[in-house]
């Protein structure tokens, strides 16, 4: 039987992940908002806040990036027909990251009351344990879905992704309706089901065996190591902001900023999601020469930015509305939050595609030296704003980061990598979305509740970028994804791994 195509295969990948990311924003939505409700307090919900810090930072430390390297060169295996060499991968990267994750957990057991203390909050013996249990559990859940999606095979990947907020939703659902529990503790239920769930998966392919390839490991270190530095510098983006909030206030205003943030990812993660299958392809694309690579990534960038300027709209426009909606009034400052961290999807709409295709094509180190660039920034300007003006000062240093990497990232891709990135579309997209954003201020009396006002604001915008905007050729792209959307239950049938080399 023949193979499909790359770019059909694309589009299918694209498309699960663009579905499996709705499924997980609303699922991620009613998690947040459960939490907020059930716990009531937001220095609970900083708790909680806190705990998926020092699982970043402990994992951060324990996978040293190798999860990349198994996304990047499954692909490539995957692509040569060889699976036998991606078993021999998976397995030989799980049995390393087994042994890290045992390690850090052990000496999590020291360093996570002394971090609590940093921020105040208490962290004790039991939950430095459960800490460590969950940081293997989440592990095993990352590789493994990162497994499938260098495989295309993304309904596996996302399977795995939303067992755990399966779980974690239907504790918190007992916490509201019964009776509320330590709430940390839905981490560590969220993670046991996915990772488990994912080694399930994984085994039934034939992909894991008690086998260990040293040549595979030091292929996947080279690849990964100059990763490991912008993991720890992806790390500092992520989280300086709350560090510096919970040294200098505690763990109130770490809930309050952590809700309008949250409200901002959630809106982020779909596009995004397709970061995935970007890595991947781009891996496969690149191989076809930069003319070709520089048409694709034009294209990304026009696609990403229609939704983000969407959201950048939206966001802004009705900020107080979504907050009173999802969260109780203690949250109500967290408006101030949402709306200045709005402002950067506009920028995401380049720097994401960008690094994504810094990845799949090679160029690490590159990408490093951006993220390092950007890290320079937001690490001194998060800590300064936010003794000076607190929510909305770590907001505002988290924007200038975004426009940094973005310059960053253009810069790189036009004078380094040498693409030539006609930017001309994503300018008509600007101009048309600031215009729409225009009209709707002056229609805001008329159109004050989200209800009301979002509906006009997404026939506005959409009908007038497929009208104005888009190209004949933009068009005929995405009316492709609508039919294979449109295959229903086929949609989600996919291949499992062949184990016959042709």
């Amino acid at each position: 039987m023949k193979r499909p195509s790359i770019k059909r295969r694309i589009i299918h990948a694209g498309t699960i992940s663009v579905l499996g990311s709705g499924a997980a924003i609303v699922l991620g939505m009613a998690l947040n908002v459960l939490i907020a409700r059930a716990w009531k307090k937001p220095e609970l919900m900083g708790e909680y806040t806190a705990f998926k810090m020092f699982l970043s930072l402990f994992g951060t430390i324990a996978v040293l990036s190798l999860p990349r390297a198994v996304l990047k060169f499954t692909a490539e295996y995957e692509e040569q027909g060889r699976p036998d060499r991606v078993r021999a991968l998976f397995s030989t990267v799980f049995l390393f990251l087994t042994l890290t994750c045992v390690l850090i957990a052990l000496v999590s057991l020291v360093f996570s009351p002394l971090l609590g203390n940093l921020i105040h909050l208490r962290v004790d013996g039991p939950k430095a344990l459960l800490l460590g249990a969950t940081l293997l559990l989440a592990t095993y859940s990352l590789l493994s879905s990162t497994l499938f999606l260098g495989l295309l095979q993304n309904v596996r990947g996302f399977v795995i992704s939303i067992s755990s907020l399966l779980a974690m939703t239907g504790l918190a659902v007992w916490a509201y309706l019964v009776r509320p529990f330590p709430v940390y503790l839905l981490l560590v239920a969220g993670y046991l089901i996915s990772g488990l769930l994912g080694l399930f998966l994984v085994r039934r392919q034939g992909l894991l065996a008690l086998r260990f390839d040293r040549g595979e490991l030091r292929r996947a270190f080279a690849f990964a190591l100059p990763l490991v530095l912008v993991s720890g510098m992806d790390f500092l983006v992520e989280w300086s902001d709350r560090i510096s909030l919970g040294a200098y206030f505690g763990p109130r205003e770490i809930g309050l900023f952590s809700a309008g943030l949250f409200v901002f990812s959630a809106a982020r993660r779909l596009p995004l999601s397709l970061t995935e299958v970007l890595v991947p392809s781009y891996s496969k694309i690149s191989v076809s020469g930069k003319e070709v690579l520089s048409r694709a990534f034009a294209k990304n960038i026009v696609f990403y930015g229609v939704i983000f300027f969407f959201l950048t709209l939206s966001i802004f426009l009705y900020r107080r509305e979504i907050i009173a909606l999802l969260y109780p009034e203690e949250y109500a400052a967290a408006a101030s939050v949402l709306g200045i961290i709005s402002w950067a999807f506009i920028f995401s709409a380049v720097a994401n595609p960008g690094s994504s295709l810094l990845i799949g094509s090679g160029y690490t180190k590159l990408n490093s030296i951006n993220y390092a660039i950007g890290v320079g920034v937001f690490v001194p300007s998060v800590f300064v704003f936010t003794r000076l003006w607190g929510t909305t000062g770590a907001a505002t240093a988290k924007l200038l980061t975004q426009v940094v990497t973005t310059a960053g990232m253009l810069i790189i891709l036009k004078t380094k990598i040498r693409l030539r990135i006609d930017l001309r579309p994503l300018g008509r997209l600007a101009v048309f979305a600031a215009a729409v954003g225009g009209l709707m201020l002056l229609l805001r009396r008329l159109t004050p509740s989200l209800g009301a006002g979002l509906p006009i604001l997404a026939i506005l915008y959409f009908g007038g970028v497929w009208l104005i905007v888009l190209s004949e050729e933009d068009k005929d792209y995405l009316r492709d994804i609508l039919r294979q959307a449109r295959q229903g239950r086929g949609m989600f049938k996919e291949p499992g791994v062949e184990w016959e080399n042709k």
